[in-house]
C-alpha cells in the first residue's frame, strides 16, 4: 500500500496496529520498510503518515540503503517534496549507508545526471534540500 500511494489503506493498517517498522514493503525484494517503497514512489503523503506513527526515518532496507537514498528514483517532479517530507520526518541526509555514501551524495550521484536532461531547473532545488 505504501509502495503505491494508497494513503488511506496505510491510515487504516496504521489504525489497525500495523507497525510501520515491521511491516515489509511486498513490491520490493530487497528488504525495503515501508518507508523506503513510499520515498521510492515520491508519495510524500504516505511519507508523513508513516513518520508520524513511529516509521524510523533512518532505517536500513537490505542493501545497507535508507530512505532518504531511495526517493533520487522517484517522479522527477515529486523528489524535492519527498525529500523535503523526509527530512521533516527525521530522516538525515547525511547518515551513512552503503559504502560510507550519505542519502546525500546517492542523490546526487544517481539523481543529477539523469534528471539534468529531463528537469535541469529541479536539480539546484535538490542539492540545497541535501546541503542546508
Amino acid at each position: 500500500a505504501s509502495a503505491r500511494g494508497f494513503v488511506d489503506t496505510c491510515a487504516v493498517l496504521i489504525a489497525a496496529g500495523a507497525d510501520p517498522n515491521r511491516a515489509p514493503c511486498r513490491m520490493f525484494l530487497d528488504g525495503y520498510l515501508c518507508l523506503h517503497g513510499a520515498a521510492q514512489g515520491g508519495h510524500t503523503e504516505v511519507c508523513a503518515l508513516l513518520l508520524a506513527a513511529g516509521a524510523d526515518p533512518n532505517a536500513h532496507d537490505g542493501r545497507g540503503f535508507a530512505a532518504l537514498g531511495g526517493c533520487v528514483r522517484a517522479p522527477v517532479e515529486k523528489i524535492q517534496k519527498t525529500v523535503e517530507a523526509l527530512i521533516r520526518g527525521g530522516c538525515s541526509p547525511f547518515a551513512g549507508s552503503v559504502g560510507q555514501r550519505s542519502p546525500c551524495h546517492a542523490a546526487i550521484r544517481h539523481s543529477l545526471s539523469f534528471h539534468v536532461a529531463r528537469d535541469p531547473a529541479a536539480v539546484p532545488g535538490i542539492i540545497e534540500k541535501c546541503i542546508t
